[in-house]
C-alpha cells in the first residue's frame, strides 16, 4: 500500500511511501506521467499547485508479481491570502477572513503570549503576524513598522526685549507624549522674530 499524507499545503513538499518487500516500484500519477524512474519505494514531490492529486503505486518481487495500489489521494490547500495589517493608536490589527490562528512577531522573534488578531506593542519596531487557516496552512504578513507618535508641549515663559538686545529664553517641558518610547534623548528648539 500506500503511505502518506491525505492533505498538505501549498508549498510543501510531499513524501509517499510503499511498504516493504517488492524489488521495484513504479510510481505515476492519475494521467499515466512516470514519477519515478529509479523504483524507490519512496517519492518525494516538491511544490504541487492547489487541487486534488492522485497517485499510484506498480510493484513488482523477485519472484515476477506484479500489484497496482492505489489511488492515493491528496488534497494540495492553496495558502491563506496575506493578512492587512492597520493601526488603530497603540493598537495594531491583523485582518484576514480565514485565520484561525495568529502569532506575532517583532523582527525575527516571537512575541511570547501574543495570539490573537490584535497586538498593543509594547515598544517600537518591525512587527509581523504569522496566521493559519482551517487546513493549517500558514503565511506570514509583510512588515509593519509601529512607531508610537511622540508629540510635546513647550512653554514660553513672557519676556520683554529692545531690539539688538540677546535674550536667553528658557522652555518648558509642559507636556509629552511618548517621547522615551519613541526614542527622544533631547531637543533643541530654534524661535525666530522678524
Amino acid at each position: 500500500g500506500i503511505v502518506g499524507p491525505d492533505a498538505i499545503c501549498e508549498g510543501d513538499t510531499l513524501t509517499l511511501r510503499a511498504t516493504d518487500g517488492f524489488d521495484t516500484y513504479d510510481w505515476t500519477d492519475s494521467s499515466g506521467t512516470i514519477l519515478s524512474a529509479n523504483h524507490d519505494r519512496e517519492l518525494t514531490l516538491p511544490t504541487l499547485i492547489p487541487g486534488t492529486h492522485r497517485y499510484l503505486l506498480a510493484v513488482t518481487d523477485s519472484a515476477g508479481c506484479s500489484g497496482v495500489a492505489g489511488p492515493h489521494v491528496v488534497m494540495v490547500h492553496p495558502l491563506p491570502t496575506l493578512p492587512v495589517l492597520t493601526c488603530h493608536g497603540d493598537t495594531v490589527i491583523a485582518e484576514h477572513p480565514s485565520a484561525i490562528s495568529y502569532q506575532w512577531y517583532l523582527g525575527s522573534s516571537m512575541v511570547v503570549g501574543e495570539s490573537r488578531e490584535i497586538i498593543v506593542p509594547t515598544r517600537d519596531g518591525v512587527y509581523s503576524v504569522l496566521i493559519a487557516d482551517a487546513h493549517g496552512c500558514r503565511v506570514q504578513s509583510p512588515a509593519y513598522v509601529f512607531a508610537r507618535e511622540a508629540s510635546a508641549t513647550v512653554q514660553l515663559p513672557f519676556l520683554t526685549a529692545v531690539p539688538g538686545e540677546r535674550v536667553r529664553i528658557p522652555l518648558s517641558l509642559t507636556a509629552s507624549k511618548n517621547l522615551v518610547q519613541g526614542g527622544a534623548r533631547d531637543f533643541t528648539a530654534l524661535i525666530r522674530f522678524d
